[in-house]
């Protein structure tokens, strides 16, 4: 797989005790990790880690081959297409 391009920030799903009212949604990939992605370019990295810190969240950066396809594989089946 080629180089992850630019930084893509995904909001994971550790402990979610508040109601999110935006156009996001929990996934489940095949690896069975939860992930919540927010469909609209709406937040900058500090925005998005005011978000996460409210909602008990944690973000995570993709650092691996392996994390890249789970991501990548979660997306195309979910949005039909992949993020680059």
């Amino acid at each position: 797989m080629g180089a992850i391009k630019g930084f893509l920030v995904i909001l994971i799903t550790l402990q979610c005790t508040a109601i999110i009212h935006c156009k996001s949604a929990f996934y489940k990939s095949e690896a069975n990790n939860t992930y919540l992605i927010e469909s609209e370019y709406k937040y900058d990295w500090f925005q998005a880690w005011a978000t996460r810190s409210r909602n008990n969240m944690t973000l995570f950066t993709i650092a691996s081959s392996e994390k890249s396809v789970e991501i990548s594989k979660l997306i195309k089946t979910k949005f039909g297409r992949r993020w680059n």
